[in-house]
């Protein structure tokens, strides 16, 4: 199971470039801790897997990630730096650049399925008075329609039902904690905002 950054930034709720700017150490480092359990459903790990078990007290643990793209693969490393010993592999991924798997009419034509994928999902009443996390809503894609059903896909998806379609569906709204949630929008909400 590998996702580019994009992806994974996506699936725990983030904007497209927080998990490439906390490698780079480019802004803030940190990750909250909801992130972090959100990437054990993920990787199906548990959270100690990130950090590691320490007897020393006040250890810094840092997690290092090292992303590279060659041709059409992307190699994925994620390494624990802490103490005094090297820094040690927590997991590698290495798999086909998930843009590349597919010719442009194949993504097309997928796109379009997983917009109408996401709309059974939506009339189902997935997003019935309650908030849904990407990850939760991608985990409910991939149940109902399939190992075919990727992040990225998903991700454009809910973007045209929040944004895009003639009449929105859903709404997208930043949490603090949480990152990027989504709601459903009731008729009544949708007939209130529309001109008279």
């Amino acid at each position: 199971m590998g996702f580019s950054q994009s992806e994974l930034s996506f699936l725990i709720g983030r904007g497209k470039g927080f998990i490439h700017e906390r490698e780079a150490f480019k802004l803030n480092r940190e990750l909250w801790m909801s992130d972090l359990f959100t990437m054990t459903k993920i990787f199906k790990c548990n959270i100690t897997d990130f950090a590691g078990p320490e007897k020393q007290k006040s250890v810094v643990m840092r997690l290092l990630a090292n992303q590279k793209i060659t041709r059409n693969r992307i190699s994925y490393e994620v390494y624990r730096i802490g103490g005094q010993g090297a820094p040690e592999l927590v997991y590698r991924i290495s798999e086909i650049d998930p843009a590349k798997k597919f010719t442009e009419k194949t993504q097309q034509h997928l796109l379009i399925k997983t917009r109408m994928l996401l709309l059974l999902v939506i009339d189902s009443g997935f997003f019935d008075h309650t908030s849904r996390r990407p990850l939760d809503i991608f985990l409910e894609c991939q149940t109902q329609g399939g190992a075919w059903v990727k992040p990225h896909f998903v991700a454009e998806a809910l973007n045209y039902w929040t944004i895009s379609a003639n009449q929105p569906l859903l709404k997208k709204r930043k949490h603090k904690m949480l990152g990027f949630i989504y709601e459903g929008i009731s008729t009544l909400e949708f007939v209130k905002d529309q001109p008279l």
